[in-house]
């Protein structure tokens, strides 16, 4: 099992958001949090190692609506970030530190998971297999990834992201049930924002 301060957590906010029609990044949540300030403030509670996988011109205005991003979060530019997901994905294993040994690929979009899913797969993370959650036996997000596979998702490409690094490898996948349907709650339009979600 991994240290604490051994894994690290991506999250991928990169997207141009064309189903939502525009950075939903960017977008307020009823409470009146932005969307991705929460996603990250509730990671915060779980690790200090956070990366945020933007594209260049997302940067600078994420900087400047959300407080403190630079201090909360390691922020990587992926230069292919049009090309798909896969690319950010690839760009965030690029930055990950040496030692790292496992980290959780997470997704910007999805605010309502609970610090403490966050730290329960930090902590049950193994640097040798793959670990996903799952709520009431359906599988979610985030996937969390043992340095052994890290030289596959530097390879990730256009929009599969690391479906492919899971289907090559079924012996290494672990899933861990999990108190927590936000794993499976993400923002997709402007009606996921005003939908009824769980605390």
């Amino acid at each position: 099992m991994t240290a604490a301060a051994d894994t690290a957590a991506i999250v991928l906010a990169a997207g141009y958001g064309s189903r939502f029609g525009g950075d939903k990044q960017l977008a307020r949540l009823p409470g009146g949090m932005l969307l991705l300030e929460q996603t990250l403030g509730r990671l915060q509670q779980a690790t200090g190692h956070i990366l945020l996988v933007t594209r260049q011109n997302l940067r600078d205005p994420l900087i400047q609506a959300i407080p403190g991003l630079e201090q909360q979060a390691r922020i990587v530019v992926s230069p292919d970030a049009d090309r798909g997901m896969g690319h950010s994905l690839a760009a965030g294993i690029a930055a990950l530190a040496p030692e790292t040994q496992g980290c959780l690929i997470c997704l910007g979009d999805m605010p309502w998971i609970k610090p403490d899913t966050y730290r329960l797969l930090l902590d049950t993370l193994r640097s040798d297999g793959i670990l996903i959650p799952a709520f009431e036996g359906r599988s979610g997000h985030p996937v969390g990834f043992g340095r052994r596979f890290f030289d596959e998702l530097l390879q990730c490409h256009g929009d599969e992201g690391a479906r492919r690094v899971i289907r090559q490898h079924p012996a290494a996948c672990v899933t861990l049930a999990v108190p927590d349907e936000g794993i499976l709650l993400d923002v997709d339009t402007t009606a996921d924002l005003d939908q009824k979600r769980p605390d």
